[in-house]
């Protein structure tokens, strides 16, 4: 305040200043209990997260493993289908019967191929791909 004066201050005593300041106590602790309450939620939320996410890395490693595992018996499968060509047949019936069981292991191959991408589109369809793509290596 000026004093009245409209040309500036002329001294200290001119000058006066009230500060007003109001605030409520929370005595209930409403604000405290609120706060204890949304850290509680929140410590939940963080182990239900974890708990999915352990739970989500545990199925993309069965996912792997099977991958793995059914390129091994396919292989395997293969490898037979070949190594009983290689061993030839020395009679026709002998032949035929090889050449019945190649074809029967070209089937069973086929069809679990089905199978397999079947279950294993399921489970991409439902738990993601991993990141780095290990299931291509």
């Amino acid at each position: 305040m000026s004093g009245g004066n409209m040309g500036g201050f002329m001294s200290a005593e001119d000058v006066r200043l009230d500060m007003n300041s109001y605030f409520s106590l929370d005595t209930r602790l409403t604000t405290w209990d609120e706060h204890q309450t949304a850290r509680a939620q929140h410590e939940l939320l963080v182990q239900q997260l974890k708990q999915k996410m352990y739970e989500h890395r545990e199925k993309i490693a069965l996912l792997m493993r099977s991958w793995k595992e059914y390129g091994d018996w396919r292989r395997a499968m293969e490898e037979y289908v070949a190594f009983r060509r290689v061993q030839g047949a020395t009679d026709p019936e002998s032949a035929r019967k090889m050449h019945a069981e190649a074809v029967n292991m070209q089937k069973s191959i086929l069809d679990q191929d089905r199978k397999n991408l079947d279950r294993e589109c399921a489970l991409i369809q439902e738990y993601g791909l991993p990141r780095d793509n290990k299931m291509n290596k």
